[in-house]
């Protein structure tokens, strides 16, 4: 459960298992929601056209059932077996050419499973305002990992202007504190920020939303991350020392760049003089110290030239030629 499958209808990946929730209670408010829809949004109105998806599992009271999308793509499970295998089945509507899609599938109404969600991995799928069996009003539950550099989130839900609010759970799931959209949430850098969300209102009377939730990792205004200062504190002090050693990294290099530019400047200064003033016309005899360069590169040459030839007195004979520990004559000496 709350997995995303990717794959082409009636082509690839679009035959595969997914286990139902273990806390799942029947005939409830709560439901077990499938969901498919073109990729890309451009292939159709959602999956109207294109999609249907067909699942296969086994009730509470045992029996085998079967249940087919409906015209938005969506299938509502209100009676299944705990932790049974549901078997899901993407099927194309039209046969005129490939058909991508994404799949969803999400525990409604109860935080048995979050989906995971990112600046990279948006949701965009339709999701039902109500659920069939009972009329209550679908709330959707998600997770996101904050990286080490962010300590908050901030949610915006396109597209979807019933979505006015964020629930963010607590660390141990039985509370929440309630967000609006675009507002910066504060999380802990490194750590899970699960969160959930109502799509729709009592008074709708449209079978689906579509929720473009995406995400997007910021900092809270130089606030220690919610959960304890001390972190926090430790946080900006680690981020002061990197900067003070970038600091110090680019003084090096500014200073590393000036006096190249100076000595560049000195030898074109210094042979223009030797050139006009003294009359030294030879290369590279008016370059400034150019006895002094011209005697370097002779000994460097000089140096490497020897290390080589030692290199290689240092080779050993092969295959008998040359010297041999028992002594005498190469047979193969004329």
């Amino acid at each position: 459960m709350c997995s995303e499958v990717h794959g082409f209808a009636d082509e690839f990946n679009h035959k595969f298992i997914i286990t139902a929730p273990q806390d799942f209670e029947n005939n409830s408010n709560e439901s077990v929601v499938l969901v498919v829809r073109a990729f890309p949004m451009y292939l159709g109105s959602l999956s109207t056209s294109w999609l249907s998806v067909r699942a296969q599992y086994r009730t509470e009271q045992g029996s085998q059932a079967e249940l087919v999308s409906d015209n938005n793509g969506i299938i509502q499970i209100n009676s299944i077996a705990s932790e049974t295998d549901i078997e899901v089945t993407v099927n194309k509507v039209r046969k005129d050419g490939p058909a991508p899609f994404r799949f969803y599938s999400f525990h409604a109404n109860f935080p048995s499973c979050y989906m995971e969600v990112g600046p990279t991995n948006s949701f965009i799928a339709p999701v039902p305002v109500k659920l069939r069996a009972s009329s209550a009003l679908t709330r959707v539950y998600f997770k996101t990992l904050l990286p080490s550099s962010n300590n908050a989130i901030k949610i915006t839900a396109l597209n979807s202007p019933s979505v006015k609010f964020i629930d963010v759970l607590s660390d141990d799931r039985k509370q929440f504190t309630r967000y609006g959209i675009d507002e910066v949430i504060p999380g802990m850098p490194g750590k899970n920020v699960f969160f959930s969300l109502v799509t729709g209102d009592a008074a709708s009377s449209a079978e689906y939303e579509l929720l473009y939730l995406a995400v997007e990792y910021t900092t809270s205004d130089g606030k220690a991350p919610s959960g304890g200062g001390g972190k926090g504190g430790d946080s900006t002090s680690g981020g002061t020392s990197n900067e003070t050693k970038e600091e110090g990294s680019s003084t090096f290099y500014n200073f590393l760049i000036l006096v190249l530019v100076l000595l560049l400047l000195y030898m074109v200064g210094g042979s223009f003089y030797n050139y006009t003033r003294n009359d030294i016309r030879e290369f590279p005899d008016y370059i400034p110290h150019s006895n002094t360069l011209r005697h370097f590169a002779q000994g460097s040459t000089n140096f490497f030239s020897t290390l080589k030839g030692n290199r290689r007195q240092e080779y050993a004979p092969v295959n008998g030629y040359g010297d041999r520990a028992g002594g005498g004559r190469n047979p193969y000496d004329l």
